[in-house]
This record gives structure tokens, C-alpha cells and sequence, in this order.
């Protein structure tokens, strides 16, 4: 089954955070979501997020919620998903946040056919700019999301969550190897160079 995702969950953009930018400190202060925040697998990284104080209390639409789907407007464009410990983070609009309104389709499957090529090669018919590119939440309501069976969307969301992990394994494996190679070099330059003095 196919059908548009305005069709699945409601689309809306991030506050606009230069006009509720203070001028002094409030007591409004909040997590915001940058353009940092977005692994290239569909992780959302909370170390790239920014201090931002506003005027007045935001609504709390701006924020995340657990399932929530974030996307990027400007190319490259990719989703991430928010996990239940990254809820309450402020979305700006350089982004859409995306709530699925449907129990037949997966946030984590939608966040992951978003980041698909298929998915991809679609947005890319809708980018507009030359030298900032970039889409509107129009484009992602009219995006075609193909709707397996929710087991099969369950299947598919479990092995990219591994597929995610081990390939983060497989880059630390990679960093301490370097990390040690390196020390190991340094270490033995070292001797050498005190033995001939």
C-alpha cells in the first residue's frame, strides 16, 4: 500500500526563533536543535544542540516528543527520530517536525524510509535553490510512503537499529586501533630519541 504521508501524520515547521530571540536573559531558556544534531545514520546527536532564550514561554508543539520524526529543510535532507531521552528539545524552523496520526505506520520506519534512496530520489524532484537548497513541508506531504504490514515495518526497523549499531561499533574499533597505533609510534620514538641523547 502506498499513500502520501500528509495522508499519515501532520507536518508543521519549527518556531521561528528569530523573532522570539530575547534581547536580555529570561527565564526562558531551552535546547536547540541544530543543523549538528543530525547523524548521517538517523540518529539525533543532543551534543550539537544550542542554548537559545526566548522573550516568552514557547507552545509545546515546538518540542520533542518521544516518535517524533525530524527532518531537515536544507539539503542534504534526513531524518532522525527522537528516542524518550531526547524529548523537550526546541525545533527552529530550519526543520519539520513529524507526528504520525496512523497505526499503520512506524515513526522509526518513516524516520528510516525518509533517509532511504527511494525516498530520497523523490525529495530531490522538490528541492528548490541554487545555492542553499531546500524543501517545504508541501513536498513532504505529497512524499509517496510505501506501507508494508506493521511486522514487516518492524523487521526493517530492527535490522537498521542493528545495522546502526554495529556499524558504530565497527567506527570505535576503528578509532581505538588508530588511538593505539599512534601511541604505540609515539611511544617508541620516544625511547629511541631519549637512548640518544
Amino acid at each position: 500500500m502506498v499513500s502520501t504521508l500528509g495522508q499519515l501524520a501532520n507536518i508543521r515547521t519549527g518556531v521561528v526563533t528569530g523573532r522570539k530571540k530575547a534581547d536580555t536573559s529570561t527565564p526562558y531558556a531551552y535546547n536547540l536543535l541544530t543543523l549538528k544534531c543530525f547523524g548521517e545514520d538517523g540518529t539525533l546527536l543532543q551534543n550539537g544542540t544550542d542554548d537559545f532564550v526566548a522573550k516568552e514561554p514557547l507552545p509545546d508543539e515546538y518540542f520533542t516528543r518521544e516518535g517524533d520524526v525530524i527532518v531537515r529543510l536544507r539539503a542534504p535532507i534526513r531524518a532522525v527520530y527522537v528516542e524518550p531521552s531526547q524529548e523537550g528539545l526546541l525545533v527552529s524552523s530550519l526543520f519539520a517536525l513529524i507526528r504520525v496520526t496512523t497505526d499503520r505506520l512506524l515513526p522509526r520506519y518513516l524516520c528510516d524510509y525518509i533517509n532511504s534512496a527511494t525516498a530520497q530520489r523523490m525529495l530531490a524532484e522538490s528541492i528548490k535553490g541554487t545555492a542553499i537548497t531546500t524543501i517545504k513541508n508541501k513536498d513532504l506531504e505529497r512524499l509517496a510512503v510505501v506501507l508494508p504490514p506493521l511486522e514487516e515495518q518492524r523487521k526493517l526497523v530492527r535490522f537498521t537499529t542493528t545495522s546502526r549499531h554495529e556499524a558504530e561499533l565497527l567506527r570505535r574499533r576503528l578509532q581505538a586501533g588508530k588511538e593505539l597505533a599512534h601511541g604505540v609510534f609515539e611511544t617508541v620514538l620516544q625511547r629511541y630519541k631519549e637512548e640518544n641523547q
